[in-house]
């Protein structure tokens, strides 16, 4: 009844914004070209911010994990009636792992913030620093890629123009 009526606007709310980012990125890439690679960051950075954020509130602990829970195990539902885990799904409030219950769920505690910044906290400085590096070099091949694809995209869309939306 109720939560499956909260889920589903949840989800509606969420697919909304979801493809307010997939629009910027169309944008972005089927756009007229720019080398200046100030401008095609800053259009990045604007589509990112983009990303859908929908911050959930209830009046206990308990209704949020509830709803929690049902939006990890069920997941949400795209308009191809595809199901798809958000991007980045974080429990905020009274610290999940003090209390008597929260062993209850590990999906609950994959998603604790709490949980997370201990997590984070315990890893080795040196590890951090060498993953760094390496999204450095994932970053720059992505970098390169996605300009190279983009430059494709451009001169197939001016062949080939694609209808607005597509």
């Amino acid at each position: 009844g109720k939560s499956s009526t909260l889920l589903a606007l949840i989800n509606s709310l969420h697919l909304q914004e979801y493809e307010r980012l997939h629009r910027a990125i169309e944008d972005i890439v089927l756009g007229t070209a720019h080398d200046n690679h100030n401008v095609v960051s800053a259009q990045w950075q604007a589509a990112v911010r983009m990303a859908p954020r929908l911050l959930i509130t209830a009046s206990s602990n308990g209704a949020v994990e509830s709803l929690l829970e049902r939006i990890t195990k069920s997941k949400l539902i795209d308009r191809n009636g595809t199901t798809y885990t958000p991007w980045s799904v974080v429990r905020v409030g009274a610290n999940f792992l003090d209390r008597k219950d929260a062993s209850s769920s590990s999906a609950l505690c994959d998603v604790d913030l709490d949980a997370r910044v201990t997590a984070l906290l315990q890893v080795p400085s040196n590890q951090v620093s060498e993953r760094l590096k390496q999204i450095r070099t994932s970053l720059n091949t992505l970098t390169s890629t996605v300009r190279r694809l983009r430059s494709e995209v451009q001169m197939l869309n001016s062949a080939v123009p694609l209808p607005k939306g597509w």
